[in-house]
């Protein structure tokens, strides 16, 4: 019985084992779960707790709701929910609803209470619509579009990689133009704009280029583009050659990404060709006090500090224009105080517009807005000079030059020289300065742009070196000769006749040199970038004396001696036994000296410029 019940008992167990991996064996069966328009598609046992996820829907859609075995969905309506997996397969599809054609953040508008026009905005390569009208310049820009009743749209490139916009694809594939006429649709259906109003483009840099081929490409997106605005870049060339939309260009003088030259190119292509333009010139203008004051949330006082730190730090010259270009040289941040470390990108933004680098400026505002409005070109902006002064100066010195249309200034010319056009500082349309070039001569000025040359009435001088004297007028090979004059500074030659002298000190007034050897007397000349000078007198070279004899031979004191030789002109002292004789030069072969009080027997000897020469015997000085 014992053995049986323990038997008995064995079974039991083994049976409950059975039972219990047949029970495992059910609950491991896996079950479908297919999800259409969603994720998490796959097998999963019952119980199993999942997340599920709508996919983003296409363009144009948004979610909705689930449909189909929705009985283990937490929530019907919602795209992201959870379900716990029966013991049964599931399957459930997302459903849409149509709605907006883009993505929120891809387009920022801003409509007046009355919109006469509308203006699309696209930004430079890297940038996107919110960085665009996050700029305090195109802030200003906008502003003043709507107190003109406009209505404005910045929208974001559809390439999130590189940021750029698509200048390659024909409108029928272009992602970018196809945008542009959906999001004019869109707020045309929505009453905000309507079919009949005009449409313009504003573009930054690559936003230039996309918006020249946009104007163009309009009529076959089911509109047509008024005029369009070029900033910081020359428009696409070809497209430009062929297009006719009103265009007008703003570019900045010292731009290091773009040619000036091509935007000027493209213009003056345009307009040969009947195109209704013009075409503007951000010159470089002063780092004023107040200068960062039009950046947001910065005060007067603020604007004040930052002008300071890059006055001490001798960012800014005399006159307060940039000694560096900010966007290549960046080491004027870290003397920014660090308040302002998160205002560095505006700072900077205000800085390349004061220098005139790659930066969108709002300078031109209002001759944008009024060119909208009624597009015209410029015929008459062929610069003038009227005046110029200083009216005569040496090379390297500042002419401040007064004219008309100095915008857009091509070449500055002295006497046919070019000046280098990155040396023109561009005070104002009607007032640059120029130093005068290397190797410029006499002649009138010559300022050229884009549309003509003005020349002025008179003829600049040019001060070549003036030599006034030198000292002394007569002296040795190797002595030293002191020249004065005036524009003598950085003389790049000084000779004796053919002969070149080395210089051991140079102002703008003096010069030190020595005679160089194998000069003869003749005039001397001194050369600078300015000209060359010659001296209205001879130097002469004082050969060493020679000294052949003397008469009488003997004598008392008072003894008038006559004392024969050569190379005598210049001459210096004459002494008998060291005592110095008074003496009258005759001629350059003859001396009359006096035997001196105290005087005694010895030899003479005549000092001249050129040397010392000692007779060959003595004079006898008797009682």
């Amino acid at each position: 019985m014992y053995i049986g019940r323990a038997n008995s008992i064995k079974l039991g167990i083994f049976g409950m084992i059975l039972l219990s991996n047949l029970q495992l064996a059910v609950w491991a069966v896996p079950y479908t779960l297919s999800v259409t328009n969603g994720s998490q598609s796959g097998s999963y046992e019952s119980g199993s707790g999942l997340n599920i996820w709508a996919d983003p829907g296409a363009r144009g859609a948004i979610f909705d709701h689930w449909t189909g075995d929705v009985s283990a969905l937490d929530d019907v309506n919602a795209a992201h929910t959870t379900l716990i997996m029966p013991s049964a397969n599931v399957n459930l599809t997302a459903t849409y609803k149509a709605t907006d054609s883009w993505i929120p953040t891809d387009v920022i508008a801003y409509f007046p209470a009355t919109v006469d026009g509308v203006i699309f905005m696209f930004h430079g390569t890297g940038g996107g619509a919110a960085t665009l009208i996050g700029d305090a310049e195109t802030q200003f820009f906008i502003k003043t579009a709507l107190t003109h009743n406009y209505g404005v749209i910045a929208l974001t490139s559809t390439d999130r990689v590189n940021k750029q916009w698509d200048t390659s694809s024909p409108a029928a594939s272009n992602p970018d133009m196809q945008n542009v006429a959906a999001v004019r649709n869109f707020y045309i259906s929505r009453g905000q704009i309507s079919a009949t109003d005009k449409v313009f483009v504003f573009g930054v840099s690559n936003g230039s280029n996309f918006s020249s081929m946009l104007a163009q490409a309009a009529p076959s997106l089911g509109f047509t583009v008024s005029a369009t605005n070029l900033n910081i870049d020359p428009g696409d060339g070809a497209t430009m050659a062929v297009t006719h939309v009103p265009t007008i260009w703003t570019v900045a003088q010292h731009d290091s990404q773009i040619m000036v030259s091509q935007a000027q190119n493209n213009y003056s292509n345009f307009i040969n060709n009947g195109g209704i333009g013009q075409f503007h010139i951000n010159v470089p203008t002063p780092v004023y006090p107040l200068r960062f004051w039009r950046i947001p949330y910065l005060t007067d006082l603020d604007s004040q500090a930052i002008y300071t730190s890059l006055k001490v730090a001798g960012y800014l010259d005399v006159n307060d224009y940039l000694t560096i270009d900010p966007l290549l040289t960046t080491a004027w941040e870290k003397v920014i105080p660090s308040t302002y470390t998160s205002n560095i990108s505006d700072i900077q933004s205000q800085l390349n517009i004061c220098f005139t680098e790659h930066t969108v400026f709002s300078d031109f505002t209002n001759v944008v807005l009024d060119f909208f409005n009624q597009p015209t070109t410029l015929i008459s902006n062929a610069p003038t000079v009227t005046s110029f002064s200083p009216t005569h100066a040496k090379v390297g010195a500042t002419i401040t030059l007064t004219g008309t249309n100095f915008t857009g200034i091509t070449s500055v010319t002295f006497g046919g020289v070019v000046a280098p056009l990155s040396s023109v500082t561009f005070v104002s349309s009607s007032s640059i300065k120029v130093p005068v070039p290397v190797g410029a001569v006499s002649g009138v000025i010559k300022v050229a742009n884009s549309v003509g040359t003005a020349t002025s009435s008179s003829a600049f001088v040019v001060d070549a070196p003036i030599i006034t004297s030198f000292s002394p007028a007569s002296a040795a090979i190797g002595a030293n000769v002191t020249i004065t004059g005036t524009y003598l500074l950085n003389a790049t030659s000084v000779k004796f006749g053919n002969n070149v002298a080395v210089l051991t000190s140079n102002s703008d007034t003096s010069i030190r040199t020595t005679v160089p050897v194998g000069t003869t007397s003749g005039p001397i000349t001194i050369t600078t970038a300015s000209g060359t000078g010659v001296s209205s007198t001879a130097f002469v070279v004082a050969l060493p004396p020679t000294l052949a004899s003397f008469s009488p031979t003997s004598g008392a004191i008072g003894t008038v001696v006559t004392i024969i030789g050569s190379h005598f002109i210049g001459a210096t002292a004459v002494t008998i036994a060291g005592k110095a004789m008074p003496f009258t030069v005759n001629d350059d072969t003859a001396i009359s000296a006096t035997i001196p009080p105290g005087a005694g027997t010895g030899t003479i000897k005549v000092t001249t410029p050129g040397g010392s020469v000692v007779s060959a015997t003595r004079f006898t000085v008797t009682p």
